[in-house]
């Protein structure tokens, strides 16, 4: 399963990458929304998982695009808590979080799409 993430902090994007990776997921990597929307425009992925607020773009954007260019693709949003009112998400999974509680997030929401995991 392909994963997108897109998060800001380089050290929280690089644990999610470690831990997705360990998982068994093949996880693409992103810093901020615009390129985010670059690599959504370019590539095909199982499911994004992005940070709610970032520079350059946050979740908006990624989840806007989504819905209108494919609305079959699930999005998993990591918040603080602020400013979840109106998030447009399959999912939120709240910081801060566990290896585990990541892993279960991602494999929930997928499976909530009706997208098959390996075993």
């Amino acid at each position: 399963m392909k994963v997108l993430i897109v998060d800001d902090d380089n050290m929280i994007r690089e644990i999610m990458k470690k831990t997705l990776t360990a998982a068994g997921f093949d996880v693409t990597e992103s810093g901020n929304g615009n390129d985010a929307l670059r690599k959504l425009q370019s590539q095909r992925f199982d499911i994004v998982v992005t940070d709610n607020v970032m520079p350059r773009g946050g979740s908006a954007p990624i989840a806007s695009y989504i819905r209108t260019e494919d609305p079959m693709l699930p999005l998993l949003v990591v918040s603080s808590g602020m400013s979840d009112a109106e998030l447009e998400t399959d999912n939120i999974l709240y910081k801060p979080f566990k290896r585990q509680e990541l892993i279960e997030a991602v494999r929930q929401t997928l499976e909530k799409a009706g997208r098959i995991l390996p075993p």
